[in-house]
């Protein structure tokens, strides 16, 4: 059983890991000429050697990262080497001398790609380490695609102080909300204030246009007129009405005549009228009489 599970479970981090694309990425074809390299891989952490057959990848490249070998591993059958795992390389350039080729391992058990130490002078038809005596590669720190804003691999980003792994989701290291903090005081939360300043309100505590359950619009100049109308300061006439049409509040029972006129005492024709309407009353004691009448002759007569 357990013969079985061995290959089941390497198979596994296999299916599972994400390797990179050097083998789509190299085109042997490219380059006139060729150096060759047998390689073993040691461990960073107990210098044992590397080499999964189900996954692990060795690749070179050039200085300007592009693929020039896929290293293909071979089991060792004899020698101080035997049952290890090496890596055979073939190289390729298009200068017979003096590019600098740099190199990089994939370790599917841990699905990171790591640097390599070494670099070597391209030269070629070289032949570099052999099955017996393999030239030794070490393992250098993790390379990386995706670094945060604090510069750690797929770190959690510029909201947490850089270096800080664990803080809890929107706040950091601290302990301090680094998102909007509601009306509640809830970080990330949604509630908000109200047109009247109450937290998680309706809108129904204040008198002002922004009050009524009706309305959402915050702006200063909202206004309530003497009808109890909701409107703009602009739209509002000088009798205090929404839409109304006297601007200077003269007329404010809308019926054409002055309203001074009409609720206080003059002499001339307007005299003896209350919201248009003619009284007879023209000195507004309460009474229609001979006075009212002299009066109106001696208005008529003075036009």
């Amino acid at each position: 059983m357990k013969k079985l599970l061995l290959p089941l479970f390497v198979l596994t981090q296999f299916v599972f890991a994400d390797p990179p694309d050097w083998e789509t990425e190299f085109d042997p074809w490219m380059y006139e000429f060729a150096m060759y390299m047998n390689v073993a891989v040691l461990s960073d952490v107990d210098g044992t050697i590397m080499g999964n057959y189900w996954g692990d990848m060795l690749a070179a490249f050039s200085e300007d990262g592009t693929v020039r070998g896929i290293g293909i591993p071979l089991e060792v059958p004899f020698g101080p080497f035997m049952g290890e795992t090496l890596w055979e390389l073939t190289i390729g350039s298009n200068d017979m001398f003096g590019e600098t080729i740099s190199f990089k391992y994939y370790d599917a058990s841990t699905d990171q790609v790591l640097s390599i130490n070494e670099y070597y002078m391209f030269l070629e038809d070289d032949i570099i380490g052999d099955l017996i005596s393999p030239e030794i590669f070490t393992l250098g720190e993790a390379e990386c695609e995706n670094y945060d804003e604090c510069g750690v691999c797929d770190g959690p980003g510029a909201v947490y102080e850089c270096g800080c792994s664990d803080a809890a989701e929107n706040y950091d290291c601290d302990g301090d909300c680094v998102i909007d903090i509601d009306c509640t005081g809830t970080c990330g939360g949604s509630a908000v204030a109200d047109c009247c300043g109450v937290c998680n309100g309706d809108n129904s505590t204040c008198s002002n246009c922004c009050g009524s359950p009706f309305y959402d619009d915050c702006s200063d100049d909202c206004y309530i007129d003497d009808s109890g109308e909701c409107c703009y300061e602009d739209q509002v006439d000088g009798c205090g009405v929404c839409d109304g049409d006297d601007a200077d509040g003269s007329d404010c029972n809308y019926d054409g005549v002055d309203d001074v006129c009409e609720d206080e005492y003059q002499i001339g024709f307007e005299s003896g009228f209350f919201e248009g309407e003619s009284t007879g009353d023209v000195n507004h004691d309460g009474d229609t009489n001979v006075t009212d009448i002299v009066m109106i002759i001696n208005n008529i007569l003075n036009n």
